[in-house]
């Protein structure tokens, strides 16, 4: 994640100006944060049943890079509003607060569950935003980032019948 986010830095570097680079950079700096600060927890974790805080800190990064990956792709439809701006990042604080009452109160299913569903609402959004570029545009990129969505969709809801079958265990 890091050698990607370096790797493409370097290459948009001069696009700075551009809103649809700086959200895209945003997504994959917090993606690569937020993995390795999960990973840090995990090793120095002593009850991986009573997660540690920093859990919810690289869960949040999880949830702001989707939330900047949809940003990206609905900036590629046009300026976005101040007012989505105001209710995405604000939406990043609801997630905060919600996060850090399953790990408090609840168990990793419930976690687990609540990532499922927020991850299944921004590419949801993503794909139907990416369709309206690809209808509007014929670009090889946009497919293949519409197809890697698809994926990631996928692999997202794939983890629901994981989760239910974990927990009647």
């Amino acid at each position: 994640q890091f050698g990607l986010l370096i790797g493409t830095y370097r290459f948009v570097r001069d696009q700075e100006r551009n809103a649809s680079i700086r959200y895209w950079l945003a997504s994959l700096f917090s993606n690569a944060l937020g993995l390795a600060i999960y990973t840090i927890c995990l090793i120095y974790s002593d009850n991986i049943a009573r997660p540690v805080f920093g859990f919810t800190i690289s869960n949040s990064l999880f949830y702001f890079s989707g939330l900047t990956q949809t940003l990206f792709c609905l900036s590629l439809l046009g300026a976005i509003s101040k007012k989505t701006k105001i209710i995405s990042y604000l939406s990043l604080l609801v997630f905060i607060t919600a996060f850090e009452l399953l790990r408090q109160k609840f168990g990793f299913e419930a976690r687990v569950l609540f990532m499922i569903f927020c991850g299944a609402i921004y590419y949801g959004l993503q794909i139907i935003i990416l369709r309206k570029l690809c209808i509007q545009f014929d670009s090889t990129q946009l497919r293949f980032l519409r197809g890697i969505t698809y994926f990631e969709f996928g692999f997202d809801i794939g983890r629901l019948p994981i989760v239910i079958l974990a927990s009647h265990d």
